[in-house]
């Protein structure tokens, strides 16, 4: 199979392109997987094989949008958490993450303020996005683990609220860190 095929005689170059556009930077499996999926669901449609398009019904290319929404999404809520940090004055996560046994507290509250912003500001813009998500994935366990569970055992009957929200910013960033940003994204236009 050439660089540039489908695996598919009767695909079309113009799709051809555009997956060979989105695949610099990816692991080379990764785009042989998605010359070959568009290849097959194009054949598939123009033919009008019943069975594929019921497996399969959108499109190959209509899926990479599905990270955008929830990408722009994530970014805004970092974003608002990390200045939130700052403009409530850093001293008082400070105190809380002392409250709740965290190592150097202060410098931590730093961190986690300056990784919010950043990160959220970088997933909004679709830049770096997988590797953004990274360090707000790690935050987010770390939340997760340290404010939640050590205060109390959700699963367990214990009285903690709001558990679910970290769960889904963590779900959130690891889809976007092994996703990427999509197509309306810097990273899309720079590559």
């Amino acid at each position: 199979m050439s660089p540039g095929s489908a695996g598919s005689p009767s695909t079309s170059t113009s799709r051809t392109s555009a997956a060979s556009g989105r695949c610099r930077g990816r692991p080379s499996w990764s785009c042989r997987t998605a010359r070959a999926e568009i290849g097959r669901a194009s054949a598939a449609r123009r033919e009008g094989d019943p069975v594929e398009i019921l497996a399969d019904p959108w499109d190959a290319e209509l899926r990479e949008w599905a990270l955008v929404p929830l990408r722009i999404a994530l970014g805004v809520i970092f974003i608002d958490a990390g200045l939130g940090k700052w403009r409530r004055g850093i001293g008082g996560t400070g105190e809380w993450f002392s409250e709740l046994g965290i190592p150097f507290p202060q410098a931590q509250a730093r961190l986690v303020a300056t990784v919010e912003l950043s990160g959220g500001a970088l997933l909004v813009a679709g830049l770096a996005a997988h590797w953004a998500a990274i360090p707000l994935a790690a935050t987010m366990v770390v939340a997760v683990y340290v404010s939640k569970f050590k205060l109390g055992h959700p699963f367990q009957g214990g009285s903690v609220q709001g558990y679910e929200l970290d769960v889904i910013l963590l779900a959130a960033a690891v889809a976007v860190a092994l996703g990427g940003a999509g197509p309306l994204s810097l990273d899309a236009v720079l590559s």
